[in-house]
This record gives C-alpha cells, sequence and structure tokens, in this order.
C-alpha cells in the first residue's frame, strides 16, 4: 500500500498524512517516547543533544 501511495507522490511526504488523503483510516497507539522522529536537519540537531 505505501509503495503504491508514494509512487504517485511527487515529493517525500508523510505516511500517514498521505495515506489519510487517499481515504485510508490512520490511527494512533501508545508508543516509546526515546523513539524519535527525525525528519528534519532541527529533529536531527536535537537528538545529537540528547546522545551526548
Amino acid at each position: 500500500m505505501l509503495r503504491a501511495a508514494h509512487a504517485d507522490a511527487p515529493r517525500p511526504v508523510e505516511n500517514s498524512g498521505m495515506l489519510a488523503a487517499l481515504g485510508h483510516r490512520v490511527v494512533t497507539v501508545p508508543g516509546d517516547p526515546a523513539n524519535l522522529h527525525v525528519a528534519t536537519l532541527e529533529d536531527l540537531a536535537v537528538v545529537r543533544l540528547l546522545v551526548r
């Protein structure tokens, strides 16, 4: 499903938003706060500070 959705995406996009826009049901589940989402250079800078 993700490969097919990304095949039509003109640029990289966030998976859940893309699937929701295509009409798929998206839900959230509890996660681990230590599982950080790194999507930008700013996110990476925060992670680098945390691992020092």
